[in-house]
């Protein structure tokens, strides 16, 4: 889609933008353990279980996606003073694909 709208550039770089997004999760997904694990394991281990590291996971994994996003948001506020039709449709598309994954 971005390349069909490479001749208006507010439509392609959000598109270009948003496909890198999603890109990213395996390396979102994977810098977890390197990242936090390594620390938080030896500084927390008398509360670290399986349980809290799953819930540690997902409030990474989930601050990092909200983050991308809202970056996004904020420059769409900041250059247009509206949030821009591909960056609700990327956000969109990114809650309907996690929730499709985590129910099936």
């Amino acid at each position: 889609m971005a390349w069909l709208r490479r001749g208006q550039p507010a439509w392609h770089k959000r598109l270009v933008f948003t496909g890198t997004f999603f890109m990213l999760e395996p390396v979102l997904a994977r810098a977890y353990d390197p990242l936090v694990v390594s620390w938080a394991k030896p500084l927390l281990s008398a509360l670290y279980t399986e349980q809290v590291d799953e819930i540690a996971f997902q409030t990474f994994l989930w601050g990092m996606w909200l983050g991308l996003f809202l970056s996004l948001v904020a420059y769409d506020l900041k250059t247009q003073q509206r949030v821009h039709i591909v960056t609700i449709a990327g956000l969109a598309w990114f809650g309907l694909t996690w929730l499709i994954s985590a129910y099936t």
